[in-house]
């Protein structure tokens, strides 16, 4: 009978961490299902804690644990077992990352040799503490989001899609340029070179549902003389607007 010898006649020929992912964890402790509505909107099944202490358990007979819970959460570490303690109200996600460690002995060999291989494997479980808060309602649309999607939708130009993201670019960056170019003497002066710049861009006939609802803003916001001198009252002005103008042409889709 061959026998194992602990000193020099055993070799530790290899050391090999696997990874992988497969660690189930179950909750014990006063819970229940509910069925959650998620911002998407989409229902999906949360197992919800209904009172403190409880415990996460992993499998039990691994040779390491780790346990990652956020922070806030107090918890009574036992090896493959936690008891949470304190948890504040709302989602709480626990991870957990688990070592197992097996030798594969290799008597035919001389001296034996032991090959030891170390694999980690990891879990998580995401519950709710206590009650589910509703998500917040999407925040409503300024005046100007509602004209500028409005009009978007119903431009007939099949190419809207690609040219409104130029003329948003254009709107944000044509007042700086204006201004450091010295010839904008007059609020006329801006309307034409933006509209000169704008053809140029995307074509005279393109989008003009959208060009309309933005010129419509524009008027309204900066005024109707087109005298008005451009001086330093003018500029920040035409620069706070057309960003704002700009801005908001980005998230149209």
């Amino acid at each position: 009978m061959k026998r194992i010898v602990l000193a020099a006649c055993i070799a530790l020929i290899a050391i090999t961490p696997i990874r992988s992912q497969e660690v189930p964890l179950t909750i014990k402790g006063d819970t229940q299902i509910e069925k959650i509505t998620r911002l998407v909107p989409v229902t999906e099944e949360r197992e919800i804690v209904k009172k403190l202490p409880f415990e996460v358990l992993a499998p039990p007979d691994a040779d390491g644990y780790w346990w990652t819970v956020p922070a806030g959460v107090l918890i009574n570490d036992r090896g493959d077992v936690i008891e949470v303690v304190s948890a504040p109200p709302g989602e709480l996600l626990v991870k957990i990352k688990v070592q197992t460690i097996t030798f594969d002995f290799n008597f035919e060999t001389k001296p034996p040799t032991v090959k030891r291989q170390t694999k980690f494997t990891f879990g998580q479980r995401v519950f709710n503490i206590g009650t589910i808060k509703p998500p917040d309602p999407p925040p409503t649309p300024s005046a100007l989001q509602k004209a500028l999607q409005d009009a978007y939708n119903a431009d007939l130009d099949p190419a809207k899609s690609a040219k409104t993201p130029v003329l948003a670019d254009l709107l944000a960056g044509v007042v700086p340029a204006a201004q450091s170019s010295g010839k904008i003497k007059t609020a006329k002066d801006l309307q034409t070179l933006v509209k000169s710049a704008t053809d140029l861009a995307i074509g005279a006939g393109a989008i003009p549902s959208v060009r309309s609802a933005v010129g419509s803003y524009l008027v309204t916001v900066l005024g109707t003389n087109v005298s008005a001198p451009a001086d330093a009252a003018f500029w920040a002005k035409a620069s706070s607007e057309y960003g704002y103008v700009a801005l908001t042409l980005k998230g149209v889709k």
